[in-house]
């Protein structure tokens, strides 16, 4: 998913690589859920799964991370983000599935 939303980046489709940034991080969230039997069938569940992931590490930066993330998902359908915005956000994603990654 990072491959493709790096490409939709570089070729300036803004939408689709917002969409594909989040994506990135819901296949880990997903994959978190799966291991422990949890719901991930909607974006409140994915909210939980953060939580739950926030419990675990410690680490209260994730909440910060998964709103600035989730924006990214939003502009898919609303399209409001300059490329900048975009970018800045995708380091978000990145780090928050990084931070995921390891649970997956």
């Amino acid at each position: 998913m990072r491959d493709m939303a790096e490409h939709c980046l570089a070729t300036g489709n803004l939408p689709l690589a917002s969409e594909a940034y989040w994506g990135m991080v819901a296949h880990m969230l997903q994959a978190i859920a799966e291991k422990r039997d949890m719901r991930h069938d909607t974006n409140l569940d994915f909210r939980t799964i953060k939580d739950w992931l926030t419990d675990e590490t410690q680490n209260t930066e994730l909440n910060h991370l998964f709103i600035e993330t989730y924006e990214l998902h939003r502009n898919f359908y609303r399209i409001v983000m300059t490329r900048d915005e975009v970018v800045e956000r995708s380091r978000f994603a990145v780090a928050l599935a990084d931070a995921a990654r390891p649970f997956a």
